[in-house]
């Protein structure tokens, strides 16, 4: 596509997940950045521990008192390295978004990116993706559940085992997000 020229190539991507601000400091930001060859910004919705800054580091400094009117907080590590930015995006917001570079943006330039679309907490392009891609997974598994060959005793087709797949996936996801996991 990009070889040709595509009207509708991308100029940037914004990627749901993490840049530079990832425990190996190369998160899927920067790696679809990469493999792409296209600028990339991470918009996490959960800080990974990088360098010293914690979950519980960051609920201290959004609660401090002189913090309150602030919306954004540069990610600044032991090592004196800026990994990124915590966004309250939405007045009022005590859960921030985190922002990092993915593939040749600044850091500055995600911020302002991410700023300019952003009408919930979520920018809206990847809230939009979050909304398809579970109302498509929904609607797959009703499809699953009402499919003629989910009889007992059958061993359900490769799309279908995909779906399954695919449902334990996004389960697990969500209780790992909520810190109910067991690893």
């Amino acid at each position: 596509m990009k070889r040709q020229a595509h009207p509708f190539y991308p100029q940037l991507l914004m990627v749901d997940g993490n840049g530079l601000l990832h425990p190996r400091g190369f998160g899927l930001a920067c790696h679809l950045g990469v493999l792409a060859d296209l600028p990339t910004i991470g918009v996490g919705k959960n800080l990974h521990h990088v360098d010293g800054l914690t979950q519980s580091g960051m609920r201290q400094l959004l609660e401090a008192s002189e913090n309150c009117a602030k919306d954004l907080f540069f990610l600044t590590g032991n090592s004196g390295c800026t990994w990124g930015g915590a966004l309250r995006s939405t007045p009022g917001s005590s859960k921030p978004i985190f922002i990092s570079t993915g593939n040749r943006i600044s850091l500055e330039s995600s911020i302002k990116v991410v700023k300019m679309c952003c009408k919930y907490r979520v920018p809206e392009s990847i809230r939009q993706a979050d909304i398809s891609s579970r109302a498509y997974l929904k609607n797959l598994e009703g499809s699953l559940m009402q499919h003629p060959s989910n009889e007992p005793g059958k061993e359900p087709s490769e799309d279908q085992q995909m779906t399954i797949n695919l449902r334990r996936w996004v389960n697990l996801e969500s209780t790992y997000a909520k810190g109910r996991a067991v690893i």
